[in-house]
């Protein structure tokens, strides 16, 4: 699926199991032109080294030179295209610690491919200072659509100052 707000265009689908698919799937799903891709986020679930290499193997297969971002998480949200519904994929019992019913267990990854002229990447080193982290992102916020700050959440309130 995708969305378009002025120039810039995202598309997005939801991968389960071991992304042995992942380049077929990406060339179904995304409509933007392969030199097109400005930036891509991976948010995947429960993936191994092995599922990761296939994507990367993907990636270069497709001929993709823009930033891609990696997003490990206990739970993913996405549109699959082979079952035609949104899908929550959550680590089993994931969610049980805070009285939820859980997660039923399975991985996969969530793509989001980004292009267009609203389309801004940048990366703060691990070592930066909040202040230095600040400039990066404030630069990288000139003229974007929209925004994205992954952190480990370690220094939340100043990011959230920063935002």
């Amino acid at each position: 699926g995708g969305v378009t707000k002025g120039s810039m265009s995202v598309d997005t689908f939801l991968l389960q199991g071991d992304c042995s698919d992942f380049k077929e799937m990406f060339t179904q799903h995304v409509s933007t032109a392969v030199p097109d891709i400005n930036l891509m986020t991976v948010y995947h679930c429960y993936l191994e080294d092995p599922d990761l290499d296939r994507i990367e193997a993907g990636i270069k297969d497709l001929g993709l030179v823009c930033p891609v971002y990696y997003s490990k998480a206990y739970g993913i949200l996405g549109f699959d295209p082979k079952t035609g519904k949104n899908t929550e994929i959550m680590g089993k019992e994931v969610g049980t610690e805070y009285g939820c019913r859980g997660g039923d267990g399975g991985k996969g990854c969530t793509v989001v491919a980004y292009s267009g002229d609203g389309v801004r990447a940048a990366h703060v080193p691990s070592s930066s200072t909040m202040k230095d982290s600040a400039a990066v992102v404030e630069a990288a916020m000139a003229g974007a659509h929209s925004i994205l700050v992954v952190t480990d959440g370690s220094d939340k309130a100043d990011v959230d100052k920063m935002v």
